[in-house]
């Protein structure tokens, strides 16, 4: 449960979640499935509206792997359907219903991915996937003038001559009909082990994304000024990668260097059109963008006790209708250090902290607004093997209980989570 500004203005809803998982071998290779559900059911009040929002999401992904004699081949599918239910009321009252949508999407993909040793230190690999997306919309928004029976005027009730039960769709704001979209991604890429310990890679990766059902429409608990985006086109692009890493007994370390040029960016964009329509609100296409940057980690662990740490430092862009700018909610350094001690075999301590740079807001594509600032968050965690089949772990995210903005649009800070206590228990059969 989430609130806003004053009691009106809240977000709540439940979640289910269900998963399966299987796996076997034959005598050419190997196999596995899994499967999964997912059913959440949200109510929002914000900004004087309301509505009840329902989403179920349903999951089967097999794929196969067969050996071959300098290596492997891997085949699958991800298939997935979408589909949200959406009751939209004219006030917090939930009495009068507005409008009301049924979508549904299928989404299906295919991919194959192989590697083959080239000679005992050489290995190049491979894939590509191809994707579809079919989206089924129905959304129905009423005349807002045919509502309600009588009218309040400054001369008291008086009968709405334009009243309809039920009212008739407003052709502006309803539509119908499918909007289906489809794409390739793929990946090539060469190892080379230069000697015992150290390997030197490098890749291409040929980049695409679709919008999921959250960013398309505006049914997940804000407002949209169009209930459903059919103009969103897919992200794509490339990705060019090279790396080098070295391995010891108790410890590695590794660096990346990568180049990734998209195209048709997705954002959240606000802005007001100079006409009637007012303060347009949308996830849309914002232009291309470029990302340059490094990756390193390094790691070191003994039986006693280890420690990893991952840093990033990118250079980011973008390059559209709006300009040459930073790149919103995309911090340009990015850390995370964890440190672990084991008093006794069974029990692990463990302290984590992760550091942000600031960011531009999300829709500040002119640097006009403030920055997010950064922050540096420190967890703590201890991990208790009481048996075989039962694990315990307790801890405590935000440990000094900082106040940090997680995300920011058009001046409207979101504050992240403050200090929070966990235990989980986990049995194993």
């Amino acid at each position: 449960r989430q609130a806003k500004e004053g009691v009106s203005d809240i977000v709540s809803g439940d979640e289910w979640q269900l998963t399966q998982h299987g796996e076997g071998k034959g005598t050419w290779g190997d196999w596995e499935a899994s499967a999964g559900m997912i059913k959440r059911e949200r109510e929002w009040n914000l900004d004087g509206r309301s509505a009840d929002n329902n989403l179920e999401r349903g999951t089967f992904n097999p794929r196969v792997k067969i050996d071959l004699d300098n290596g492997y081949l891997i085949g699958g599918t991800d298939l997935s359907l979408d589909q949200v239910n959406y009751t939209g009321y004219w006030d917090e009252t939930r009495e009068t219903i507005l409008s009301w949508a049924e979508i549904e999407r299928l989404t299906a993909g295919g991919y194959v991915f192989g590697l083959r040793d080239l000679t005992d230190e050489l290995k190049i690999s491979g894939g590509i996937r191809i994707e579809s997306a079919n989206t089924d919309n129905e959304h129905v928004h009423f005349e807002e003038s045919q509502l309600f029976p009588e009218l309040e005027t400054n001369r008291g009730t008086i009968p709405n001559p334009d009243y309809k039960n039920p009212p008739d769709p407003d052709p502006e704001l309803s539509f119908t009909g499918p909007v289906d979209k489809s794409g390739w991604a793929s990946e090539l890429s060469l190892l080379w082990q230069t000697a015992e310990n150290t390997s030197i890679w490098c890749g291409w990766d040929r980049v695409y994304r679709y919008p999921s059902l959250d960013e398309t429409a505006s049914y997940q608990g804000y407002p949209l000024s169009d209930p459903l985006n059919s103009d969103l086109e897919p992200e794509t692009g490339n990705n060019y990668e090279v790396g080098i890493k070295h391995i010891r007994r108790n410890w590695q370390v590794g660096v990346t260097g990568y180049y990734l040029y998209l195209n048709d960016e997705i954002s959240f964009v606000e802005y007001d059109d100079g006409n009637s329509d007012g303060v347009i609100r949308l996830n849309q296409n914002i232009g291309n963008s470029e990302r340059k940057g490094i990756e390193l980690d390094f790691m070191y662990q003994s039986d006693r006790y280890g420690t990893s740490l991952t840093a990033s430092f990118s250079d980011v862009s973008l390059d559209g209708e709006t300009g040459n700018s930073l790149l919103p909610l995309v911090p340009e350094r990015e850390a995370s250090l964890t440190v672990w001690a084991k008093p006794i075999q069974a029990i692990r301590i463990q302290v984590h902290g992760r550091y942000q740079s600031s960011q531009v807001q999300g829709n500040d594509f002119s640097l006009n607004g403030r920055l997010i600032p950064s922050y540096w968050i420190a967890n703590t965690s201890l991990f208790w093997d009481m048996t075989d089949g039962c694990d315990i772990s307790v801890g405590i995210n935000n440990l000094f209980d900082k106040t940090y903005a997680m995300s920011a649009y058009s001046g409207g800070f979101y504050p992240g989570a403050g200090r929070q206590g966990y235990m989980r228990i986990k049995f194993t059969f």
